[in-house]
């Protein structure tokens, strides 16, 4: 899937509070990105809903798990305009312009 990574940057860390909350479940629905975050004693809880349009070049639904968030957001950062991002088994893979990463979940 393609998406604008300064977008989804943002938006993650509104939904994580500026990774506060480490663990995420990214939920890739027709209309748009879900996502639930928790913080482990549940003591926390956020959802945030991302509408596809004009974030995503490309989209397929599915769910990506996210164990620590201010990781992700964090490389995110380090990519320019639009990526490519992918979840294989236990690996969140990221293509860039100017760089690629994966990260073992």
């Amino acid at each position: 899937m393609r998406v604008n990574t300064k977008v989804l940057v943002e938006f993650l860390q509104r939904a994580s509070i500026n990774g506060i909350i480490e663990d995420m479940l990214l939920d890739f629905k027709a209309e748009g990105l879900k996502v639930t975050a928790r913080e482990p004693g549940n003591v926390l809880a956020v959802n945030a809903f991302l509408h596809r349009d004009g974030v995503f070049v490309e989209y397929q639904e599915g769910e990506i798990p996210i164990q620590s968030s201010s990781r992700l957001i964090n490389l995110l950062k380090t990519v320019d305009g639009i990526a490519d991002i992918s979840f294989e088994k236990n690996l969140f893979k990221v293509v860039g312009d100017s760089i690629d990463f994966d990260i073992i979940m």
